[in-house]
């Protein structure tokens, strides 16, 4: 239900899996000069953390994207929230890098080339 109120709302889609889930949409935040997919929440239960379950969803996104024509993709990082410091080095990990920063929070890109 979840999946639907934010394809209506703010025109996002969720992917679930089962053991997390990621929410994303496509040309959504402002300022960024070209197309991109945004990957604005992304959760994986704890004991499935390091089981490539984040970047098994993240690469069909990504997918998904490039059947769009879309050939970069955004993430970010709350700096204030539990585990910032962790969430950004498993965002480099899977090859992203700083793109900006606006107020306390840090946005990552990569290519989907």
């Amino acid at each position: 239900m979840y999946a639907r109120y934010l394809k209506e709302t703010e025109n996002k889609e969720m992917l679930q899996t089962e053991h997390g889930f990621l929410t994303y949409g496509f040309n959504c935040v402002p300022g960024v000069g070209f197309p991109h997919v945004y990957i604005e929440t992304l959760y994986v239960e704890p004991d499935y953390r390091k089981s490539h379950v984040a970047s098994t969803m993240a690469d069909k996104v990504a997918d998904i994207a490039r059947e769009r024509g879309i050939t970069k993709m955004l993430g970010s990082v709350a700096v204030q929230r539990k585990g910032a410091d962790a969430n950004l080095e498993v965002l480099k990990r899977y090859g992203m890098r700083l793109f900006a920063a606006q107020g306390d929070t840090i946005y990552v890109v990569k290519d989907l080339k």
